[in-house]
């Protein structure tokens, strides 16, 4: 019986100590970064409001960054628009009365958009078709002519023309 009584003695002790050690250890877990057993409430809580925090600070800057870029764009099409309100308009409508004529400047490019028109003379080339318009012509609709010299265009009923001067 001594015997037994004496097992118990080494026993019970050590087992009590290992059970104070094992509470201490998960009473002790601190859910840090530097803890080597990566728990779930670690992982749901601090590291994922870390991970949060940088993702919604870089979501911030570049945001920021965006905002910056498209505001000196506006800016800059704001001052482009201000430097451009005298400028004239680059393609004009002319309409040209039945019996009347107009005079193409040289290097001018129209198109003719409805009427009859033809062309005093052999300075005209047609770039629909790639051809040079011979001298009394009848210009078609909807082809774009480019003025060498100076041309007179006359009209046998009303036509329209969309030009663009040098």
């Amino acid at each position: 019986m001594e015997r037994k009584f004496r097992i118990w003695r080494i026993v019970l002790p050590a087992m009590l100590l290992a059970a104070l050690l094992l509470g201490v250890s998960v009473i002790g877990a601190d859910d840090t970064a530097s803890d080597p057993l990566v728990s779930l409430g670690y992982l749901n809580g601090a590291y994922r409001t870390g991970i949060l925090s940088e993702l919604d600070a870089k979501l911030q800057q570049a945001a920021a960054s965006q905002t910056e870029k498209m505001t000196k764009q506006v800016e800059a099409v704001k001052s482009a628009a201000a430097n451009q309100q005298n400028v004239q308009p680059t393609h004009t409508t002319v309409t040209v009365a039945a019996g009347t004529s107009y005079t193409a400047p040289t290097g001018s490019e129209f198109l003719v958009l409805s009427g009859v028109l033809d062309c005093g003379s052999a300075t005209l080339t047609d770039t629909a078709s790639g051809t040079s318009v011979s001298a009394q012509a009848l210009l078609e609709v909807n082809h774009l002519y480019i003025a060498t010299a100076s041309t007179v265009l006359r009209a046998t009923e009303t036509a329209q023309i969309l030009i663009r001067r040098p």
